[in-house]
């Protein structure tokens, strides 16, 4: 709980006090490998505040699984689109491990937030912090070679997920067929 309180405390301007009265409001939960945290086609009414584990954010494009974000340890875990605009969500959330953490209602949220500042402050920063990773995803796969991308994602993904995340989802977040992604790692590996 206090390695909690100080991630809280790192995000934003809140202090002890209001930041154990949004932990009051959480329920703790943990998830299975593989399972499903946030389904395509709901309506994303809450925010998963993952403690531990590894989750991936990714829809379907035909056939294929194209994922847009990859977390880890004490991120803010959302179906983006659909918690901000309150519509059906295209993506699927799931957890590649074992996950754990808190989940806070939007609605129990929004009226604690009347009292606490903080909390719109911490909603701007969780939404700051996924428009920016996907902005850079973009920037990513538009303008680098595959060697390039996967390089960029070894130096600015946090350590937990370069190690730990499987091949064929890291090859889908860099935008590259798995194969090609292998070839550039045996490369390396290498040189």
């Amino acid at each position: 709980m206090n390695t909690t309180l100080a991630f809280l405390q790192s995000q934003t301007t809140i202090n002890e006090h209001d930041a154990k009265a949004l932990l009051n409001i959480a329920n703790f939960k943990t998830f299975s490998k593989e399972q499903i945290i946030f389904h395509p086609g709901a309506i994303c009414n809450e925010v998963f505040l993952m403690t531990r584990g590894l989750v991936r954010c990714h829809y379907l494009l035909g056939d294929k699984e194209v994922n847009l974000r990859l977390l880890s340890d004490y991120s803010a875990v959302i179906a983006l689109s659909s918690y901000i605009d309150r519509v059906e969500s295209i993506e699927t959330v799931q957890a590649i491990e074992d996950c754990e953490g808190f989940v806070f209602k939007r609605k129990d949220l929004d009226v604690l937030a009347e009292s606490v500042p903080a909390i719109m402050a911490l909603h701007l920063h969780t939404v700051s912090k996924h428009y920016t990773s996907m902005e850079r995803r973009l920037l990513t796969i538009q303008h680098k070679s595959i060697e390039e991308r996967y390089k960029y994602f070894q130096q600015h993904m946090e350590a937990k997920i370069v190690e730990r995340t499987p091949a064929i989802h890291v090859a889908s977040y860099l935008g590259v067929p798995p194969e090609s992604l292998s070839r550039v790692k045996r490369a390396l590996n290498k040189g």
